[in-house]
């Protein structure tokens, strides 16, 4: 079952850029990297009281190099394509809301 299932994601280490966290978590925790990567948008999950904000953005021109976790960090990597996950998603087994929220705006996007 997926129910932890999400995209990779991570806290920006100053002075490192949002644009360098999304490609050192993608490489970290999805083993890819990419030669292009572009915003979806941002998502504030709790604005009633916390002021952060996710920046989700979809990756391009895509190599796979091997995942490199952080120590302590147990990930299972899974790839579906658009359709399997917004099927994994009426089942329930996609419940991250940053991960359904950029599913959303990518599914949005490749529509237009």
């Amino acid at each position: 079952m997926l129910c932890s299932s999400e995209f990779p994601a991570g806290k920006i280490d100053p002075p490192e850029s949002a644009l360098a966290t999304a490609r050192r978590e993608l490489t970290e925790e999805a083993g890819y990297t990419a030669a292009r990567i572009t915003p979806l948008g941002r998502i504030h999950s709790v604005v009633g009281y916390s002021g952060r904000g996710d920046r989700l953005v979809r990756r391009g021109g895509s190599e796979f190099v091997g995942a490199r976790p952080d120590a302590g960090e147990f990930l299972e990597i899974v790839t579906l394509s658009p359709e399997a996950m917004l099927e994994a998603l009426d089942k329930g087994e996609i419940t991250d809301a940053k991960t359904v929220a950029a599913l959303l705006l990518y599914t949005r996007l490749r529509s237009r």
